[in-house]
């Protein structure tokens, strides 16, 4: 569209002309990753072969399909275009429903994370020109909402049979698509209206029996009318099972579980139970197919699976009091000691309602009481106390991470404990079901990839260009796991090398270094990363695996409503770039209070003229430098001017810089509003995207060798005075060293003064002009500075010094200049 607009305001003036075409080159000449934007549709069924249109950017030189999990493949990828690319898919007969996550693989890399829904039904197109649709039962219908727009479908139904609806909008991971669906019965009365719904978030749905025969209609419209022409959504419709609520929320692994499924938020009674298995493999929250005889929900149910025992909250109840109200708290079955680690499952039926049971610990340990509500579907907003004998509370806790409450607390082997789960609000229902998994604090440890930028998924995979480097921040999440972690990387593309950094006690990202050979072969792989610890004096060995958690669909106020987990790193080898960039290692320590000039190194190809933008990503705490540093076109070298302050603790930290190709001035740039790739007339493949990296290299800060003080000192306007520094150099300091004075006020002056490290003094000539400002200026500092072992450093002392100027002849001073005391200066006055 852009290059189009430029191409059409070229008119008929032959230098706009010539400006467009500029322009367009400019813009072609970026290149980049693949960017994938948006998937048509994103829906297949399970068991067929389907054709998906993707569109973006740089999509006409698509490898492959890269999924995360195994189910669903692409047979063949037709890429003719920039912009788009079509996708031939198949999904296998027997694998999950739900959303598969993947990524597109270029020359250029990897695309952003999308992800593509299997249902268990046919598809069936939405036609735009009907004003109602008729479709059978069990289908999924696949269409768009534009602004305020109302899709309706009609469906046949016997009085007696089961009519349900699912809507996936905001789950389809596209656009912020809040639905709303409305059933009418065959007259055009309205008998079910549905917005949100506990299970499904802001996904609508519902499941009645029909009264009557006939024709149902089913409406699906935007909850605020702010759909566009790409605001996908996929709408289930059929006979099959579309529970409001389910309880128990899980149960345990290798057995078998009565489960109770409630279909209607109106009618108690409208509800099956059935026997499900949990096999021993599924630890945690897992995703299990619902069926009904032929019947199957469309969407997976979530439970929460142990190997805890499992207990369920009686349902008689008795009245207590609590503060001024009257609330009703249910018992555990016959009122029996439970232990600990167990899974309580319950619902909060009645208002002001309070679950409590007792328990006991087998030792004296750390225990964890985690609820599992409304991440499995239920409207509880969790509250949760833990008291002991006394009835004193030892810990409570209320949202942790979403409405589900979680705490930790250490607990006595022969005591006896009670908790007790409430809705935050008093509300209640079928609906307001909950998990309580009470248990031993585990230890863990896991890998992950922090966000870099939380308006989109910048950097959330790994690029390396041929022969170059490229950096990844890892994180390492510990749990109750002390000491230095170590990273390893299992499946990296071949000749790619990773230098990984020790991640200490103390900290939680480091930098990693990824380096692909000349020889690499461009190709993408998801790899392992494992995070461990060593074992210790005072702990065993420990494994854990990697998480990186994808924003898919954003809200206001950095609110995520619909996000996807991933275990594995995206990397990737891509096309060279015609830069590298390399740091010289530091020879000298960084003193706190003090600064270091770091020198960047550019290896250009021939005829790259482009100037490169470079940033120290990841400093320690109390160092900081410039955002950026600006290495202009045509340059081969930078420098970077690190600073930490006083209060910088002394450690050795990884340090490595990145670089990324930026924008020249030219006539060009300034039409772009920036500029335009420095580049002879050839293309550069993906030069103005693609970031590359030094090596790792071991930045030392240390203590400073250096300190001073200096009196305060009172002056005239007119007049000249000496300050005088008085100073403690160490050995590791330079052997020559200037010395200048800052914070001056304006209109005041002083010489730099060359000093030897020897010295135990420096003074500085104070030049006060007659029209210097008067007042008390306490923010003088003595700066050393000086080259050690070939690298700029420099070094403050005596900061805060104070400097008082006054008119002539109403300074209060002795004859050095040292200001007196309003005592001293009154017996100076009465002496004169």
């Amino acid at each position: 569209i852009f290059k189009k607009e430029l191409i059409e305001l070229g008119g008929s003036r032959n230098k706009e002309r010539s400006l467009s075409v500029a322009i367009v080159f400019c813009v072609q000449a970026v290149g980049g990753n693949p960017s994938l934007e948006i998937i048509s549709p994103s829906v297949g069924t399970r068991g067929e072969a389907f054709t998906v249109v993707a569109k973006g950017a740089s999509l006409n030189n698509i490898r492959s399909v890269v999924f995360y999990e195994p189910g669903v493949r692409c047979e063949r990828v037709e890429s003719a275009k920039d912009d788009q690319a079509t996708l031939h898919m198949i999904a296998d007969s027997q694998c999950s429903l739900g959303p598969y996550a993947f990524r597109l693989l270029s020359d250029d890399g990897f695309s952003e994370l999308r992800t593509l829904t299997i249902s268990p039904f046919p598809t069936v197109e939405e036609d735009k020109e009907a004003e109602t649709q008729l479709v059978d039962a069990n289908r999924t219908v696949l269409g768009t909402l534009e602004s305020d727009d109302v899709d309706t479908y009609q469906v046949r139904v016997k009085a007696g049979e089961r009519i349900s609806a699912e809507a996936v909008g905001v789950r389809l991971g596209i656009f912020l698509l809040d639905t709303t669906l409305t059933l009418r019965d065959p007259t055009g009365q309205v008998i079910k209206r549905v917005d949100d719904t506990p299970m499904l978030n802001q996904d609508p749905s519902f499941s009645v029996i029909a009264s009557v025969d006939g024709l149902y209609s089913i409406e699906i419209t935007t909850a605020d009318g702010s759909a566009d022409a790409d605001s996908q959504y996929a709408l289930h419709i059929g006979n099959f099972p579309r529970p409001y609520s389910v309880f128990p929320l899980g149960g345990q692994a290798g057995t078998q579980t009565d489960i109770t499924f409630t279909l209607s938020d109106s009618d108690p009674n409208d509800r099956f139970a059935k026997r499900m298995a949990f096999d021993t493999g599924l630890i945690g929250t897992r995703y299990v197919e619902l069926k009904d005889g032929d019947s199957i929900c469309p969407s997976p149910i979530p439970f929460r699976i142990s190997t805890n025992e499992q207990v369920s909250v009686e349902a008689d109840s008795t009245k207590l009091e609590i503060g001024s109200g009257v609330a009703r708290t249910k018992n555990v079955v016959g009122r029996r000691l439970l232990v600990a680690p167990v899974s309580v499952h319950g619902v909060v039926r009645e208002p002001n309602e309070i679950d409590s049971f007792d328990f006991s610990v087998h030792e004296n340990e750390t225990y964890s009481l985690e609820v599992f509500a409304s991440r499995l579907g239920s409207l509880l907003d969790a509250v949760v106390e833990v008291r002991d004998q006394e009835g004193q509370v030892v810990s409570s806790g209320d949202d942790f991470e979403c409405h589900d409450a979680r705490l930790v607390f250490n607990a006595i082997a022969s005591a006896t404990y009670t908790v007790s789960i409430r809705d935050k609000r008093k509300n209640s229902g079928a609906a307001y079901c909950y998990c309580l998994e009470l248990a031993p604090v585990q230890r863990s440890i896991a890998a992950f990839l922090p966000r870099r930028n939380k308006l989109s998924q910048a950097g959330q995979t790994i690029m390396i260009p041929k022969g170059n480097r490229s950096l990844a921040l890892m994180g390492i999440r510990r749990d109750r796991a002390e000491g230095p972690a170590i990273m390893a990387f299992e499946g990296l593309p071949p000749n790619v090398a990773v230098d990984c950094p020790q991640v200490a006690d103390s900290a939680f990202v480091v930098p990693v270094v990824f380096t692909a050979a000349e020889s690499t072969p461009v190709v993408g792989a998801l790899v392992a990363v494992n995070a461990s610890l060593k074992a210790s004096l005072n702990q065993s060995s420990l494994t854990g695996g990697f998480e990186q958690v994808v924003d898919l669909v954003g809200g206001p106020a950095d609110a995520i409503f619909q996000l996807i987990k991933v275990d594995r790193l995206a990397v990737a080898t891509v096309d060279p770039v015609p830069f590298s960039i390399e740091l010289e290692a530091p020879q000298s320590p960084l003193s706190a209070d003090g600064t270091m000039d770091i020198i960047v190194c550019v290896k250009r190809a021939s005829g790259f003229e482009s100037p490169i933008e470079v940033t120290l990503p990841l400093l320690p705490d109390w160092v900081d430098c410039q955002a950026k540093t600006r290495i202009p076109a045509n340059e081969d070298f930078g420098t970077i001017t690190i600073r930490a302050g006083r209060y910088a603790k002394a450690a050795k930290w990884p340090l490595v810089a990145e670089g990324v190709a930026g924008l020249a001035e030219s006539p060009v740039n300034a039409a772009l509003g920036g500029g335009a790739m420095g580049m002879r007339p050839r293309r550069q493949s993906a030069v103005s995207l693609s970031t590359v990296c030094t090596s790792l290299h071991w930045l030392a800060v240390c203590d400073s060798p250096a300190s001073g003080l200096s009196d305060a000192v009172s002056a005239e306007r007119g007049s000249e005075i000496d300050m005088v520094f008085h100073l403690e150099l160490g050995d590791s300091m330079p052997e020559r060293l200037v010395a200048s004075l800052e914070g001056l006020p304006n209109r005041v002056h002083a010489a730099t003064v060359e000093i030897k490290r020897e010295a135990k003094t420096v003074r500085f000539k104070l030049k006060i002009d007659d029209d210097a400002p008067i007042g008390t200026f306490d923010s003088l500092v003595c700066r050393l500075s000086g080259t050690l072992k070939n690298q700029k450093v420099t070094y403050y002392v005596a900061r805060n010094t104070k400097l008082i100027i006054a008119v002539p002849g109403g300074s209060q001073k002795d004859q050095s200049g040292r200001p007196l005391s309003s005592l001293d200066a009154l017996r100076l006055r009465r002496k004169k």
